[in-house]
């Protein structure tokens, strides 16, 4: 049975693209057990290895590692926040390490 003609051929890059590990550092007003709380879950939605733990002074570290398109919306959801946040800085620093395995609070 012929399905008709294909319009389009295009191929979806289902991984994300290329393999990133990065590190962040967050800023703002945190409610620090709700922002690890949200990092976490967020981490697991995307597939993301790493980690998360706060700091003194009230600033987040996080570590993530995955596939660029996939860190790039991590990225986004950590700037965004829960609603407990008004994250206000984040710095970004490319890691050359090993991945992790998985994602930890610590």
């Amino acid at each position: 049975m012929d399905a008709g003609p294909v319009r389009h051929r295009h191929r979806t890059d289902v991984e994300g693209g290329a393999p990133v590990h990065v590190r962040y550092a967050l800023d703002g007003q945190l409610d620090i057990a709700d922002y690890l709380a949200f990092t976490l879950e967020r981490a697991t939605w995307l597939g993301i290895a790493g980690s998360v733990r706060a700091v003194e002074g009230g600033r987040v570290i996080v570590e993530a590692a995955g596939p660029e398109a996939m860190v790039g919306a991590f990225e986004m959801a950590l700037t965004l926040g829960p609603l407990t946040a008004l994250v206000t800085e984040v710095s970004v620093t490319p890691l050359q390490t090993p991945w992790p395995d998985g994602f930890r609070v610590f």
